[in-house]
């Protein structure tokens, strides 16, 4: 949409024409993030077993800063979105508040979003010493993050108004919306915002699967010496039943399960999805006997939780770039193609989209939270 210009006497006021569907994703995405997130604070409060779980407090603070987020979009809304088809481009103490809040919002949970991860990294790492970790060191860590939106907020509330000046007269409007960014705020916003955070998660995410990988591999050893090697070996009845059975028939072990028996050597432990490939490249071929079959199938249980694990952290990395970059793919052709205003503010409001799905990616996916929610929806506190 054109770009309306009003003058006054001697000033120049602009405004930006924002679309009905625009106010209401701002006002719908807001009131899912409040929702989502109210539940999981909730949870938090109602269960003990929540609380003593040092990890859980980052959860908790990662609701608040979304549910900030909410408060935000909701904000905005009701003050710029929710106004007439024209919105004013102009500095005022709302403009600075709000965008504080929006800015310093998503900083905070990205920041969150990197403890939880160095937190995951920890416990795979070393399990012995992070369950000697106290909730009172995770609250001094959470309270350290807060620091820095406090300190976003009092800049652009006390340090802005003084150097209105160095503003030029179109970018009036940069601190309330995310139109007329500066070229170099955009540069350096896309570094500190975007790219930095998401090497720093990539990073810690690709550690957390290659230390899931090695223990997996010291799992299954571990399993096997204690399978080969407290005399669990294959009774002599067992052997003389096993050797007797055709290729490709139904055979019954001492456990009590039911197999079918292929070749001479089971097949080799694989992606549990059956595509054919091996762990890290290594095969385990074992003998086939019926020990070596409970082998498989305790090391299979263990594959399937690694895979699944690292599928899950993958995620966590790829909602990151789908949220964050559209944003900054459409400042960068804006700098060269100028396009409408509130093609810009809905990609911000796509970043905020990441505040509803953290919810379900670090909450929703706790069982301890998945139990107390089901409580709730039951209205039950136990």
């Amino acid at each position: 949409m054109d770009q309306l210009i009003i003058r006054g006497n001697d000033t120049v006021e602009e405004h930006i024409y924002i679309p009905v569907a625009v106010k209401a994703i701002h006002l719908v995405l807001g009131i899912a993030i409040l929702g989502v997130n109210l539940i999981v604070m909730v949870a938090y409060a109602q269960d003990r077993d929540i609380r003593r779980v040092p990890a859980n407090v980052l959860i908790l603070n990662l609701s608040i800063s979304d549910f900030v987020t909410g408060v935000d979009l909701i904000a905005r809304f009701i003050w710029a979105v929710g106004l007439d088809a024209v919105v004013p481009l102009r500095q005022t103490v709302q403009c600075l508040l709000l965008g504080a809040f929006h800015y310093g919002s998503f900083v905070l949970s990205t920041l969150i979003v990197i403890e939880i991860s160095w937190d995951r990294l920890k416990m795979v790492s070393n399990p012995f010493k992070y369950r000697q970790r106290t909730i009172r060191r995770v609250v001094v860590i959470s309270t350290c993050s807060w620091c820095v939106p406090v300190l976003y907020v009092c800049y652009l509330a006390f340090v802005v108004p003084f150097v209105e000046d160095l503003f030029p007269s179109e970018y009036k409007g940069t601190v309330c919306l995310e139109t007329h960014l500066p070229g170099v705020f955009v540069i350096l916003s896309f570094w500190v915002d975007f790219f930095i955070p998401f090497i720093i998660l990539f990073i810690i995410n690709g550690l957390v699967i290659l230390k899931l990988r090695k223990a997996t591999l010291e799992r299954f050893q571990q399993q096997k010496s204690e399978y080969k090697g407290t005399g669990r070996e294959t009774s002599a009845s067992e052997t003389s039943i096993y050797s007797n059975i055709n290729h490709g028939t139904i055979y019954t072990v001492s456990d009590g399960k039911e197999n079918t028996l292929q070749n001479h050597t089971l097949d080799l432990i694989t992606h549990p999805h059956g595509n054919g490939t091996t762990l890290g490249g290594e095969s385990f071929p074992l003998e086939q006997s019926p020990t070596d079959v409970r082998i498989k199938e305790a090391t299979k249980r263990e594959f399937r939780k690694f895979y699944r694990t690292a599928a899950i952290l993958k995620v966590f990395v790829g909602v990151y770039v789908i949220c964050w970059m559209p944003f900054y793919v459409i400042l960068a052709i804006n700098l060269f193609t100028p396009i409408p205003e509130w093609g810009i503010i809905l990609a911000s409001a796509n970043i905020a989209f990441n505040s509803f799905i953290n919810a379900f990616l670090y909450a929703y996916m706790s069982r301890k939270f998945r139990r107390r929610f089901l409580l709730m929806f039951r209205c039950q506190r136990r």
